[in-house]
């Protein structure tokens, strides 16, 4: 069954169909499907750079589209990308990543994000939440750690995208 986002119950013509799937999906280089484009911003490359190149993340249908070392360069990010995720580890220098997340929100009120949190951060991660942000990781942080909270996240943005679909569709079906 395709992801909510591609079809509704309310949509059977081609031209809503093909519109869903622009707004759902791009494609990477090799003509693959690649349903959501993330963003990793943390200062320490290690983790940043182990978690762009080590998982495998076509195979969760997502695409790593930059990175970032701290929040102000991931703001810059997110500008040029627009991607649909972030990972945001919350102590960075420059800005740090509850900083970095007020701005983006005020831009791109439905980005999603995934805070990553070391041990004693609750203050921060408890101004995440205030931010509206739903899911963390704590750190260290592994692949089998890091995909359930991603896709816990990615299927409420799914789910908001298509209610959005809806609602933009029954406002056109009034006017």
């Amino acid at each position: 069954m395709p992801p909510a986002c591609f079809l509704s119950q309310y949509s059977t013509k081609a031209a809503d169909i093909h519109e869903r799937l622009l707004l759902c999906c791009e494609n990477d280089e090799e003509g693959e499907i690649v349903l959501h484009t993330l963003l990793i911003v943390d200062d320490e490359e290690i983790e940043r750079e182990g978690m762009a190149q080590f998982i495998p993340w076509d195979t969760y249908k997502m695409k790593v589209v930059g990175t970032a070392r701290n929040g102000a360069e991931g703001l810059e990010k997110i500008a040029k990308y627009k991607p649909d995720l972030a990972i945001v580890d919350i102590k960075m220098p420059v800005m740090n990543g509850i900083e970095m997340i007020r701005k983006a929100k005020e831009q791109y009120p439905d980005m999603t994000f995934v805070v990553l949190s070391g041990y004693g951060d609750y203050e921060f991660t408890s101004q995440a939440m205030e931010l509206g942000v739903r899911h963390y990781i704590l750190k260290p942080c592994d692949e089998g750690k890091m995909i359930p909270v991603l896709n816990k996240a990615i299927a409420e943005l799914d789910e908001a995208r298509a209610q959005n679909a809806h609602s933009a569709k029954l406002e056109n079906e009034a006017r």
